[in-house]
């Protein structure tokens, strides 16, 4: 008997999300409401655009054209074999232009919706950017499909590992954006000396943040035992954790500011570099276990540390892109990082991907609502958006791909060096 056919999708939801996330971003601060003046002024109200706030309109929008490329993906994976074959030209161009049209359909209606608020303006470089953005999610994500499918057939690494190996390397990917903004660099040599003369004399003083100690140390560990999870081998978690520092550390050691390369950062990386080796001999289950916990620490000491100003109240909305896009996609990236590395490591600590997403989002919610004790801070619902946004996105990723029948599955998982995670 065939297994049943779920309605919607984890991917599905995930474009939900995304959806909710847009609508919201378009809509707050809306000001007064007055539609007199609407047909008139429909996308003629700006007509030029900061290169940040092109970004974040071109960034939102990728992420949902990408969503919805996977989403039809795992429906076809999941309805039968024929599925899995590839179509014609023309069935992948008419489904290209339904989800970039309906995307455009969307950024179209924000536009018209703005004409009304006081505080927005509908602008047509808005669609444009919006427009791209889902264009790049959904071409990208399908050129990527190929490639997913080609590994997943490969003998040295059987699916729900590739699947496990995808979503800790989009983690890491997350994480990776988060720590190198804004991501303009100079290739100046002058700066590069001033960068490494200014953690040279943090070093020497001893100006080193405990906060930031420890939540540097929380990320490295949790980036090298979740790089650990898809197999036993020692390269992929030492060599993968290396590469990520040396892109992090080079790439911000070109960027202008005070200590870009973050001191606390190079103290912490061989500890974590060290504690992975030794951790590599723990079955699979204690390293996931161990993973969730140094994911924790990380975005505790990223959320409770002190600031300075009043004491403010939590907020029930989202600030996501809301004035500093910048800002807004590096939240997006961490708090992405963070569910995504919590629902990956609580797939092979008890398969139950459900749980783990909602164990994301209570995290963050509950460290959002520990800011209102501490002077300077803001919560509000984004950071807790961004975490069940990531969780939902790896738990779809889990979830894509053929079914597996179950004693099929017990077999693969059983095998030596192999962690036991459901398909």
């Amino acid at each position: 008997m065939s297994p049943r056919r779920p309605v919607i999708h984890w991917m599905d939801g995930a474009v939900l999300m995304l959806v909710f996330g847009i609508l919201y971003a378009s809509l707050a601060r809306y000001g007064r409401i007055n539609c007199s003046n609407a047909p008139a002024s429909l996308l003629r109200e700006s007509q030029a655009i900061s290169g940040s706030d092109a970004l974040g309109n071109v960034f939102a929008y990728l992420l949902l054209g990408a969503a919805m490329a996977f989403a039809r993906a795992q429906r076809r994976a999941s309805a039968n074999d024929d599925a899995r074959r590839p179509h014609g030209a023309g069935r992948e161009l008419a489904a290209a232009a339904w989800a970039i049209g309906a995307c455009m359909l969307l950024s179209f209606s924000m536009e018209a919706a703005q004409t009304c608020l006081s505080e927005r303006l509908s602008s047509a470089w808005d669609l444009f950017y919006n427009t791209s953005g889902a264009a790049l999610g959904w071409f990208g994500a399908g050129a990527l499909l190929p490639v997913w499918n080609l590994i997943e057939k490969r003998a040295f690494m059987r699916p729900q590992q590739v699947r496990l190996l995808a979503v800790v390397m989009v983690a890491a990917l997350g994480w990776l954006i988060e720590d190198t903004a804004p991501w303009l660099p100079r290739f100046d040599a002058t700066l590069m000396h001033a960068n490494l003369k200014a953690t040279w004399i943090a070093f020497a003083t001893g100006h080193l943040n405990a906060w930031r100690l420890i939540g540097h140390g929380g990320e490295w560990l949790a980036l090298g035992l979740a790089l650990s999870l898809p197999r036993r081998d020692a390269w992929l978690p030492v060599v993968g954790l290396s590469v990520l520092a040396v892109l992090a550390m080079g790439w911000r050691l070109m960027l202008p500011g005070t200590m870009p390369l973050g001191p606390e950062s190079l103290v912490t990386l061989p500890a974590a570099l060290l504690l992975v080796l030794v951790i590599l001999r723990a079955n699979f289950r204690t390293r996931a276990a161990l993973t969730i916990i140094a994911a924790i620490v990380a975005v505790s000491a990223y959320q409770l540390k002190p600031g300075s100003g009043l004491m403010m109240p939590f907020h029930w909305r989202i600030h996501f892109l809301q004035g500093n896009p910048i800002a807004g996609i590096q939240l997006a990236a961490f708090f992405g990082w963070f569910g995504m590395t919590v629902v990956a490591a609580g797939k092979v600590v008890n398969r139950r991907t459900l749980a783990w997403v909602v164990t994301a989002g209570a995290i963050t919610a509950l460290l959002e609502w520990c800011q209102t004790m501490i002077p300077g801070r803001t919560p509000d619902l984004s950071p807790t958006f961004m975490a069940l946004a990531g969780a939902g996105l790896a738990a779809g990723m889990l979830s894509a791909g053929r079914a597996v029948p179950a004693q099929q599955d017990n077999a693969a998982t059983d095998a030596p060096g192999t962690p036991r995670i459901a398909s």
